[in-house]
């Protein structure tokens, strides 16, 4: 092959016989450990480290806090609020939504009593209906609450709660399971 008078002149400036160097292949890992930017920081990690522990101790200080008020020996998870046993002096009104208009207006109070004091006794009826007892659970002192106890809870007629299993609480001239009972009730002393 024939060359030209520029290939010529750059053979002969660098010499027919000199070999180009090859620069040594280097592994990819080398490269990286070498270089300035690639130094491991232990500052950060250590930061990282402790912001977890921080984070885990305060998570767990929160979780731990919130459950000193429960009772570990209490069935009913209620804590420090009323337990089955109790005797509690409450204040109530009882509403009966005589014509099932889900409004308990001023001429459907059927009972109320500024102060009352009752025995918590979950077999213990007494005058009250069984939904009573159940939304009591738990309340504290000072505790003011109003709550509804749907009517037709024995759908199967047999004359028992379907959700409590306790009777149906009816009287001698009215079955209460027919209409919904509200009750507003606050808690003035757990004896």
């Amino acid at each position: 092959m024939v060359k030209s008078k520029f290939q010529a002149k750059a053979q002969v400036k660098v010499g027919v016989n000199s070999k180009v160097k090859k620069p040594k292949s280097k592994y990819y890992d080398e490269h990286i450990s070498k270089t300035e930017s690639s130094k491991s920081n232990n500052g950060f990690a250590i930061f990282v480290v402790v912001c977890i522990i921080v984070g885990a101790s305060v998570s767990g200080i929160i979780i731990a806090s919130n459950k000193i008020d429960e009772d570990p020996d209490d069935p009913n998870g209620t804590g420090s609020g009323i337990q089955d046993g109790d005797t509690i002096v409450f204040k109530y009104d009882f509403f009966i939504d005589f014509n099932n208009d889900k409004d308990f207006s001023g001429t459907e109070l059927a009972d109320n009593d500024a102060r009352y004091e009752w025995t918590v006794k979950e077999n213990t009826i007494e005058e009250f209906p069984p939904g009573l007892y159940y939304n009591l659970l738990g309340m504290k002192e000072g505790d003011i609450k109003t709550f509804i106890i749907p009517a037709n809870v024995d759908n199967d007629d047999d004359g028992i709660d379907d959700f409590t299993g306790i009777p149906v609480w009816e009287s001698d001239d009215h079955n209460f399971m027919e209409h919904d009972l509200k009750y507003e009730i606050e808690i003035f002393e757990i004896k």
